[in-house]
């Protein structure tokens, strides 16, 4: 049970760190270095726990937490993905 809650809030940092750090950046000049930098947080957080966690070869590796990180990354991807587009639509529309 310990894996899936510290990999759901693995999840949860890596997401929220990507869009905040993401939504720094502002202007249309800037709309690939938001894309970039969110996506190399959300992608390297999650990565580098894994990678620590299967490493250390203890009871979270034993209990499936690079699945339940996969699981949750999968779950919590288009979920951004919504509402990044939310979030485009309402600047440009107002």
């Amino acid at each position: 049970m310990w894996a899936a809650v510290l990999a759901a809030v693995v999840v949860w940092l890596a997401s929220a760190a990507g869009t905040a750090i993401g939504e720094l950046a502002s202007g249309p000049g800037e709309a690939l270095i938001k894309m970039l930098v969110g996506m190399a947080i959300r992608m390297a957080l999650p990565l580098a726990t894994c990678v620590v966690v299967e490493l250390s070869r203890g009871p979270l590796s034993a209990a499936g937490f690079v699945y339940f990180v996969l699981g949750f990354y999968l779950v919590a991807l288009p979920i951004e993905t919504v509402l990044a587009v939310r979030g485009i639509q309402g600047r440009t529309s107002g």
